[in-house]
């Protein structure tokens, strides 16, 4: 007979910014109340794990005026944060004695034991579409089992096409808004899903589109 085995839904920094502060919110409000019982030592505390959490959230919100700083700033606060929820989950997963019940007390999810089969198809940037001055709308084409959707910009100039960067990880794949644009530049893009046995889809082709 094959043992089952209780995980914790560990996150990560693939996990979208949002999902990150739910599940940081859960154990905030679970681990050192409700599951107390069961979770008496955890190797963080309570109020770090809220200041990690307040800072992460407020990193998010300055990242809408965007700005490469704001972007540093709170992938910095992201990686903190979520270095802090795995070091937690460990710990859950190594004392919830295989019980779901006594794991989820402490603000955690279980681990599916469905795999996803096989590997996410290649992604498909479907449209990129003027929106107000300065930002462009890019829709990109449900993959089935994604979790998420990263986003990647680079300028086009009469060199060629510069270096990409990051935009975001995006649980929606429709309309997504890219800020702070020069009117009259052209930007390419490309995508690529998140989530399968692979961990990720193979980048889309990419998409060039001017800024009005």
């Amino acid at each position: 007979m094959t043992s089952k085995y209780v995980r914790v839904l560990l996150p990560s920094l693939r996990t979208p910014d949002h999902d990150l502060e739910e599940v940081g919110g859960s154990v905030v409000g679970n681990l050192y109340t409700t599951g107390k019982a069961n979770f008496a030592n955890p190797p963080v505390d309570q109020p770090t794990l809220q200041v990690a959490l307040t800072d992460f959230t407020t990193a998010v919100a300055a990242t809408v005026q965007g700005g490469p700083h704001a972007t540093n700033d709170k992938n910095k606060k992201k990686h903190y944060l979520a270095d802090i929820l795995r070091k937690l989950g460990l710990y859950v997963q190594a004392n919830c004695n295989e019980d779901v019940a006594i794991l989820t007390s402490s603000g955690f999810q279980a681990a599916s034991t469905v795999r996803t089969l096989g590997p996410l198809p290649k992604a498909v940037i479907a449209s990129v579409d003027n929106d107000h001055t300065t930002q462009l709308l890019v829709t990109i084409t449900k993959l089935p089992k994604a979790a998420a959707y990263e986003l990647y910009i680079a300028p086009v100039a009469a060199g060629g096409v510069g270096e990409y960067k990051h935009v975001g990880t995006f649980t929606k794949a429709r309309k997504i808004p890219v800020n702070g644009l020069t009117p009259g530049s052209t930007y390419s893009f490309k995508a690529r899903g998140v989530g399968g046995t692979t961990g990720y889809s193979d980048f889309s082709d990419p998409v060039t589109h001017m800024s009005l």
